[in-house]
Formats: C-alpha cells, structure tokens, sequence
C-alpha cells in the first residue's frame, strides 16, 4: 500500500490537503461535544484513498476527472 501523494499533481495534493484538514477538524468538534466516554475517545486511524486517487496511473491529462472532455 502507499503511504504517499507523489503520483497525484499538486492541486489534487492541496484538495487532499484541505479534505484532510477538514475531517479531523469535523471529528475534534464530533468529539468534544460527545457525552460518553467510547465516544469521546474516537478518532482518526487513517484515510484510504480509491479508485484513480489510489494508484500511481492517476489521469493528468487535463481532460477532467474521469479523463475525458466534457461537452456541458
């Protein structure tokens, strides 16, 4: 498993960033309004990524996410 962004460009690194940043910030808020104490001791372990964000042949051809041109 990788435990690194290297295969993904740098905006896609700083959304992953920003995602990040927000899920911990939901799960401290989550846990300090808890009220019992299997509750007040959640947290975080880790987060997976999926499909093309998971492996290294991620699209960065420019073309949109799914890699092909959309005709909006």
């Amino acid at each position: 498993m990788k435990n690194n962004l290297d295969h993904l460009s740098g905006s896609k690194q700083q959304d992953l960033a920003r995602i990040v940043e927000i899920l911990f910030a939901e799960c401290e808020d989550a846990t300090a309004l808890a009220t019992q104490k299997w509750k007040k001791q959640g947290r975080i372990i880790k987060v997976i990524l999926y499909g093309n964000h998971a492996h290294a042949a991620f699209p960065c051809n420019g073309l949109g996410e799914a890699g092909f041109a959309s005709r909006a």
